[in-house]
């Protein structure tokens, strides 16, 4: 297999990331599946964009490299990557302004002080994000199984299933009924770790299946399910995990995918249905782009 040079790895990691625009010579950048369009000289998309291959870069030659054996490895690894997607600036496309103290870049949710343990990362479900990603996933979102369009009237909460954790365990994530919309709240933060250790298993997994796409992908969907559902930083986390399945992806020889609204997509589905619907897409294109 040939390997391509860091920066190569790094630019195609974003399929859907900046593309030209005319004559204008402006750019976009995809946002959850939403475009803001920004000139090709604006200092935050040159930011993000420097602050996005470098993640990348690192990300690559620590994928590459087989190292991370140890747990205490990944989770440094992993915690060095998120600091390079945040970089140095806290504002501007992670929608708002933040601070260095608040944000908390590279710094795990469950490090925080034990009287916070019992906490969750809440998320609310905008539908219309789950509605654009059924859209985009046509003609086959029909057969999706939504766990929030499942639930009666009368439910309040839903556990996330996640293979290999019992369906009752409490440390599940959960979708929570709030007036007339849906949270996802993430496992405890006390739960974090044992997940993580899960995540990893996965790495590990993943790496010994590189020539085997047929393994290689379903591992990879459950691999962004375990992690969006974990949330393991108070912010950037799609930004921070994306990029990583890409790279897997395309270190086996497998096109890459748009970012679009996978993360809202795997916080509204078990890991058995995200993982199905996420390999179908996958193995779907790559057949496709064999016949052409």
């Amino acid at each position: 297999m040939q390997i391509q040079s860091t920066n190569e790895r790094a630019k195609t990691a974003y399929p859907d990331l900046v593309r030209e625009m005319d004559p204008a010579r402006k750019k976009f950048l995809y946002v959850r599946g939403q475009a803001f369009e920004k000139d090709a000289s604006d200092p935050e998309l040159e930011a993000y964009l420097a602050n996005s291959y470098a993640g990348v870069e690192f990300f690559a030659d620590l994928f590459l490299s087989g190292n991370v054996s140890s747990f205490r490895v990944f989770i440094e690894a992993l915690r060095r990557h998120h600091l390079l997607v945040v970089g140095n600036s806290y504002h501007g496309y992670f929608e708002g302004e933040l601070s260095k103290d608040s944000h908390l870049p590279g710094v795990f949710l469950h490090e925080l002080d034990p009287e916070y343990a019992a906490n969750r990362a809440v998320v609310p479900i905008e539908r219309e994000h789950i509605d654009k990603m059924l859209l985009a996933l046509d003609p086959d979102s029909d057969a999706i199984e939504i766990l929030t369009d499942q639930a009666t009237s009368e439910e309040k909460r839903i556990k996330i299933r996640i293979d290999g954790i019992p369906p009752n365990s409490p440390s599940l994530p959960t979708l929570r009924k709030y007036i007339h919309k849906w949270l996802r709240e993430s496992p405890e933060f006390k739960y974090h770790r044992r997940y993580l250790k899960k995540l990893h298993k996965l790495f590990l997994e993943i790496q010994a299946n590189l020539h085997d796409p047929d393994s290689l992908v379903p591992l990879i969907g459950r691999y962004y399910h375990l992690g969006i559902n974990i949330h393991p930083f108070v912010r950037v986390n799609n930004s921070w995990l994306m990029p990583q399945v890409n790279l897997m992806l395309m270190s086996a020889g497998i096109e890459g995918t748009a970012h679009m609204n996978w993360d809202y997509l795997a916080m509204v589905t078990s890991s058995t249905e995200f993982t199905r619907v996420f390999s179908q897409r996958i193995l779907f294109r790559r057949g496709a782009e064999r016949l052409h």
